[in-house]
């Protein structure tokens, strides 16, 4: 059986491609391939990027209606959840505390060994990324402009000229994935 793999198609047309790891973490990646099913993860603006350590697009843009930024169970040991999947550079992961819950929504992408090792125990690992390594590496040397994220510990940032995922598709391989149990709507 093939994991499941998800491209990432850019406005100026360059892809990153992802595999995911259903055995290591279940329900977040039952959650994000439903949400791309559905067409929810299309046309997101790249909102947070700190070079060296993440790239993360944003889930709600605004004036949406449609309310998807839902927590549902951490799968990582900080939450006492032993998956195995390792964080490490080009990992694909889930927002969350970082202690209990993960975002059913909201991914991000490390850009380096050191991000990994502050953040790996701590969120969802959900694959790691197969190609489009350059996309990322221009992206976090884009020009970049400050970005008020409230209170947080590191500068964040926002491309100058908005990157904009047009399209967000998976490929299952022909398995059926449901929707996991939500904690709760934030």
């Amino acid at each position: 059986m093939n994991n499941p793999s998800a491209v990432v198609t850019l406005k100026n047309g360059g892809k990153i491609k992802f595999e995911m790891f259903p055995e290591k973490a279940p329900k977040a990646v039952a959650s994000l391939i439903c949400l791309a099913q559905k067409g929810v993860l299309n046309n997101r603006t790249i909102q947070r990027v700190v070079p060296d350590f993440v790239i993360q697009p944003v889930f709600m843009e605004e004036g949406e209606t449609e309310d998807y930024r839902y927590v549902i169970d951490g799968e990582f040991s900080q939450n006492g959840f032993y998956t195995g999947a390792k964080m490490e550079k080009y990992s694909v992961a889930m927002a969350g505390d970082g202690e209990t819950y993960a975002s059913g929504s909201q991914y991000f992408f490390t850009l380096s060994d050191e991000a990994a090792k502050k953040l790996n125990g701590k969120f969802t690992v959900i694959g790691k990324v197969t190609e489009g390594f350059k996309e990322l590496e221009r992206i976090q040397n884009s020009p970049l402009k400050p970005f008020d994220c409230g209170d947080i510990s590191i500068t964040v940032n926002v491309p100058v000229t908005p990157e904009i995922i047009v399209s967000f598709e998976v490929d299952t391989y022909g398995e059926t994935y449901q929707m996991p149990p939500i904690l709760k709507y934030i």
